[in-house]
């Protein structure tokens, strides 16, 4: 059972699975944006700031952290979810700087999905 309508940013260089992540989402009933890449995320940010925002990590030659970081200063209260393969070393120091809220790591089952977006 999905909790009221969220809207959720995606941003992934990996378009099928942006686009599968946006797909379970919007069984949910929440409103999904997909962004391919930074430039891309900023634009969306820019006409209208998500409530949950989730990320790659790595975005080809950029950084996802860099886009979670600047919605931290911008947008604190939305919520940040660090999608990503690396190893947890990676990514927990982003957390424990507060720039991701929560983490996903590659593959992740749906329910850890909605659980993140939803939680």
């Amino acid at each position: 059972m999905s909790i009221s309508q969220l809207d959720v940013l995606v941003v992934d260089d990996d378009k099928d699975l942006a686009d599968t992540v946006s797909e379970i989402l919007t069984e949910y009933r929440h409103t999904v944006r997909v962004a391919y890449d930074l430039e891309g995320a900023f634009a969306e940010v820019s006409r209208s700031c998500p409530d949950v925002l989730i990320s790659d990590l790595n975005l080809g030659p950029r950084s996802g952290s860099d886009l979670l970081e600047s919605i931290m200063r911008t947008h604190p209260r939305v919520r940040r979810i660090l999608m990503t393969a690396a190893e947890p070393g990676t990514w927990r120091a982003l957390m424990a700087r507060d720039i991701a809220q929560l983490a996903l790591r590659k593959p992740f089952a749906i329910g850890a999905l909605v659980d993140a977006v939803e939680g």
